[in-house]
């Protein structure tokens, strides 16, 4: 039997739902979280500091695309009260927010995980040597939805 089953029964699960609820675990922040992501999922959570860590760059503005509920009674109410039109909206911030978190095997036409990761790199380096001078794309906004 394959050691994964449980995992890829649980991803096909993901796939196929509108939202996924990722309660902390051994730590707030947890690949559950991620994993929502990057199935489409948007991850409900009970609070932000399971993506605290990665607000600046990674993931701005979670509340655009996480539900934050402190509890499943308290998520199912904001699930309700914000409609299609609601998921529609924090579906189409999910799918925008999606390639910063993965991680790409070639050129590709967007920022990925590690573009992300090493261009801040850059630009806090640049930053901290008087003399150096800035990379252009450190100037760039980070993109709000």
């Amino acid at each position: 039997p394959c050691k994964t089953h449980g995992a890829i029964t649980l991803l096909e699960i993901m796939v196929e739902s509108k939202f996924c609820y990722e309660p902390h675990g051994d730590s707030p922040t947890r690949q559950g979280y991620f994993d929502a992501i990057s199935v489409g999922c948007i991850p409900v959570v009970p609070d932000n500091t399971s993506v605290v860590g990665y607000m600046k760059y990674h993931l701005p503005q979670p509340e655009k695309f996480t539900l934050f509920a402190p509890n499943i009674k308290d998520a199912l109410l904001q699930i309700e009260q914000m409609g299609e039109s609601g998921y529609q909206k924090m579906f189409n911030n999910l799918i925008q927010v999606l390639p910063r978190i993965v991680y790409a095997r070639e050129d590709v036409p967007f920022d990925d995980a590690v573009t992300v990761l090493l261009r801040q790199l850059g630009c806090n380096v640049a930053q901290k040597q008087r003399n150096k001078k800035i990379p252009s794309y450190c100037n760039q906004k980070i993109k709000k939805y």
